[in-house]
């Protein structure tokens, strides 16, 4: 047993009920069928389970995986362990559909495993809850580190229940007298059109509603200056009506009437704006602009270098707004915490249907940027 806020409530990630811990019933994750603690239904217990509740740890409850049960009935997700203690973070990566999302989280959460990632932000271990690592092996790392093929554009979504990918960053204990500071990320892979469309958006990817924090993968070959730099061999056979700055402000205007705010209040959650497919912009850039920084993968370091995504963010911002997107700077206002970015999570474009090579290029600096807006890490 444990004591926890009277006022603290959870949210599921899967389907975005908000309710307290202790009203919720305690289940295995290897059989959700087998409730191991029912909720309080006596008036008294609910009013004690608010601040006094079951600690789903020890032999006991590990060995069944268990957890607190989400109440809504048509999702009854098994939640993680630690819910009620460990901060969670919503990472909302977004974008049209020809963005390569999916390639951005296989790539990105290969990286942030990597030794250095770990050393990088301190953390002394990330563990994948439940089905993550699974799910995330055979849907993302697989296909692209394994087998060198694009991962197929993620369908329409059929249900309003997303499953996210949750991992907890457990960090190295600062004192004997602090406990480990642990937190869950939770990272959504959903269709480009369902993110498109408002009413589908609401529907179906409501997660975007709670979002802690926005990683915006905007596609250069949606912008035509861009393209028209490029080798005819990569160029798209068509560029898509729909513009990324279009996408954005369809998203940040359903999260602004989401968050109750009026038309004209800015949003206080940090935008990463990253331009995807960076590995095609060695062909835009200028002779002059041939060292940039985002042209090059970061230096190693065992502390966050915030001068770099600063320069980043300048020298991105001057290439949109030369051949670019240019909204997308505008869009950008609409923040309070918004920074820009270039990253590319293959390396290469895919030839027949194959990568030549895997070789991403700065993928973890947006996920790194937002980690320290939000306290989670520290700089330099």
């Amino acid at each position: 047993m444990g004591f926890i806020a009277p006022w603290h409530k959870v949210v599921c990630p899967s389907c975005g009920t908000d309710f307290y811990p202790g009203s919720a019933d305690i289940v295995s994750g290897l059989n959700p069928n087998n409730v191991m603690q029912t909720a309080p239904t006596h008036n008294v217990l609910k009013v004690l389970s608010r601040f006094w509740i079951t600690a789903t740890k020890g032999r006991k409850y590990t060995r069944q995986l268990a957890g607190r049960q989400c109440p809504n009935t048509d999702c009854k997700r098994v939640l993680p362990y630690n819910i009620e203690r460990a901060k969670s973070y919503t990472i909302a990566i977004i974008g049209d559909g020809s963005a390569g999302k999916s390639h951005y989280i296989a790539s990105c959460i290969h990286l942030l495993k990597q030794r250095q990632a770990l050393q990088l932000i301190g953390c002394s271990r990330i563990v994948g809850w439940g089905k993550t690592e699974a799910i995330y092996q055979s849907k993302f790392y697989q296909p692209v580190f394994g087998n060198l093929q694009p991962i197929p554009l993620t369908p329409r979504a059929r249900s309003e229940i997303n499953e996210p990918l949750i991992y907890e960053l457990i960090f190295k204990k600062e004192a004997w007298w602090k406990p480990a500071k642990s937190v869950n990320l939770f990272f959504y892979d959903a269709s480009g059109e369902d993110l498109a469309e408002q009413d589908r958006m609401v529907q179906y990817s409501s997660y975007v509603l709670n979002a802690s924090a926005i990683i915006f993968l905007a596609d250069p070959l949606t912008m035509p200056n861009i393209v028209k730099a490029l080798p005819s061999d990569l160029k798209p056979g068509a560029i898509r009506e729909r513009s990324s700055s279009e996408v954005l402000n369809r998203i940040t205007e359903t999260f602004r009437m989401g968050q109750g705010l009026d038309a004209g209040a800015s949003i206080d959650i940090p935008v990463a704006i990253a331009l995807s497919k960076a590995d095609l912009l060695k062909y835009v850039v200028r002779s002059q602009e041939a060292t940039t920084q985002f042209l090059r993968e970061t230096t190693s370091t065992n502390r966050l270098n915030t001068a770099d995504f600063a320069t980043i963010n300048e020298e991105v911002q001057k290439l949109i707004l030369r051949v670019g997107d240019k909204v997308l700077v505008q869009s950008s206002e609409l923040f309070n915490t918004a920074s820009f970015f270039a990253v590319s999570a293959t390396g290469w474009a895919p030839d027949k249907g194959k990568y030549p090579a895997i070789e991403p290029l700065r993928c973890l600096d947006p996920l790194l940027w937002i980690l320290w807006k939000l306290n989670v890490i520290e700089a330099e």
